[in-house]
């Protein structure tokens, strides 16, 4: 398959992307919880919970591309993202 995908971006003038993306959390929840029987365990993690959304790429040619956010990331984000 990749064969394919690559011989049509050269024709095309284009650049593969390899991509992902993740979310980095402030709040800690290891260890055991208890719940009784039919009833779902409950994790508290203490003080305010902060995030930051993160995608990047890069190319087969190590040209790297990113982008940081204190939001989450919509699928208005990743369009955008997708067209620099």
């Amino acid at each position: 398959m990749y064969p394919e995908i690559a011989k049509r971006a050269r024709a095309e003038g284009g650049k593969i992307h390899w991509g992902d993306e993740t979310v980095l959390v402030n709040t800690d929840v290891r260890g055991c919880s208890f719940a009784p029987k039919g009833k779902t365990p409950v994790a508290y993690a203490p003080g305010t919970r902060k995030r930051l959304s993160m995608i990047a790429t890069v190319t087969n040619n190590a040209v790297r591309i990113g982008r940081l956010s204190m939001e989450t990331l919509t699928r208005i984000d990743l369009l955008s993202f997708s067209n620099y």
